[in-house]
């Protein structure tokens, strides 16, 4: 969206909040039951790799590394299942479509592995920015601690706005079929602080995963159920708030010649 002057206007974020409940309207029982399959599997990923982990570090046979693997790449691949497949029927809905189960169970090989590099791209960048934000802080602590607190300050402040620049990463890899480096590329593009109430809101959701994951081998396990099925809601609401912003961000309309288009007609 631009404004009369032709400067790039604020995200409306309350409107794309809207949206994104609207979208979760057109099929809320198909929503919550796909995020509660995909989010039962990402958890069992997570329990095995935990599992695997503390046996490796108690001294157990290899086998513990196989099982800490084996849940790695479980909860990976159940947790961009699940983004895809809500991504997907948000795209649908948003088109004031009712998409199915199938069509949000579907697997999309090629994007997943778009998603994969992208995973690894960003890794990489952030790993740089943090490995170039400690030398220099090193360097200029020898001066004074004060510049090296500075340093690692402003090393902070510039992954939150690299991450933030990447908010909208899932639908330019899904929907728009871009590789890793171009994804990355069109997001950077972009003014990176109209975005932070969309990042903000991912963050929260990703952070609620993480504490109902801690959560279920304790005494305070009723709380992660309660976090859990605010998350069947939350999930799929956040994923149709991103397409959304996106379509107005980037431009990309849901429906065309009066019919939804789906991901496997790219």
């Amino acid at each position: 969206m631009t404004t009369a002057g032709g400067s790039m206007a604020p995200l409306a974020i309350g409107s794309c909040l809207r949206r994104g409940w609207r979208a979760f309207g057109q099929a809320p029982l198909r929503f919550m039951g796909f995020t509660l399959l995909g989010g039962v599997l990402n958890l069992i990923g997570q329990l095995a790799q935990n599992r695997g982990s503390d046996g490796l570090q108690q001294g157990g046979p290899a086998g513990y590394l196989f099982l800490a693997l084996a849940g790695l790449a479980a909860g990976g691949a159940s947790n961009i299942w699940l983004n895809v497949g809500l991504l997907r029927g948000n795209r649908i809905a948003l088109a004031a479509g009712q998409p199915s189960f199938a069509e949000l169970a579907r697997w999309e090989g090629a994007a997943v592995l778009r998603l994969l590099g992208m995973a690894v791209l960003m890794l990489l960048v952030n790993a740089l920015v943090l490995i170039t934000c400690g030398l220099v802080a090193g360097v200029l602590s020898l001066l004074t601690p004060v510049l090296g607190m500075l340093a690692l300050v402003l090393g902070g402040a510039a992954l939150l706005i690299l991450n933030a620049s990447q908010v909208f990463q899932l639908p330019l890899l899904v929907v728009e079929g871009l590789g890793p480096v171009r994804a990355f590329q069109r997001g950077w593009s972009r003014k990176t602080r109209r975005w932070a109430p969309l990042y903000l809101l991912t963050l929260a959701l990703h952070g609620l995963q993480v504490v109902m994951v801690l959560l279920v081998p304790t005494p305070f396990a009723a709380l992660a159920v309660l976090l859990a099925v605010g998350l069947l809601i939350g999930w799929p609401v956040m994923i149709g708030t991103l397409m959304a912003g996106y379509s107005d961000l980037f431009g990309q309309g849901f429906v065309q010649g009066g019919i939804t288009r789906t991901l496997s007609e790219r």
